[in-house]
């Protein structure tokens, strides 16, 4: 019988995901041919509401995490040929909610090639 914590041949649910995902992210990078100045697109998860005391956590990150992609993009000594794009989701601080959002932004275009948690 399945109950709330279910495990899929006695590992976690969430170790599963993250195989899934890994395997994912590395099929888009060894997929994926890079010319000048590409786009590299980050999916960041964090909860962002304005409804939850958490929302508050996520958009205190979300300023260092734009500011360090600009000063890697403004930097011709760091990723000089490629642009980091972040792309935010909002997990509501809710595991259902955020693999709902992963799974949206698996079938979003143009794909991530890595994730923040």
């Amino acid at each position: 019988m399945l109950t709330g914590r279910s495990r899929i041949s006695g590992f976690p649910k969430s170790v599963l995901y993250f195989c899934i995902l890994s395997l994912y992210v590395t099929h888009l990078s060894c997929s994926t041919t890079f010319t000048s100045q590409t786009n590299i697109h980050i999916g960041a998860f964090l909860p962002l509401s304005r409804n939850i005391s958490q929302g508050s956590i996520g958009r205190g990150v979300v300023p260092a995490i734009k500011l360090a992609a600009r000063h890697i993009n403004s930097s011709p000594l760091i990723l000089k040929d490629y642009r980091l794009v972040v792309q935010f989701y909002d997990t509501m601080c809710d595991a259902a909610v955020g693999m709902k959002a992963f799974f949206d932004m698996l079938h979003q275009k143009p794909h991530k090639l890595n994730f923040l948690v």
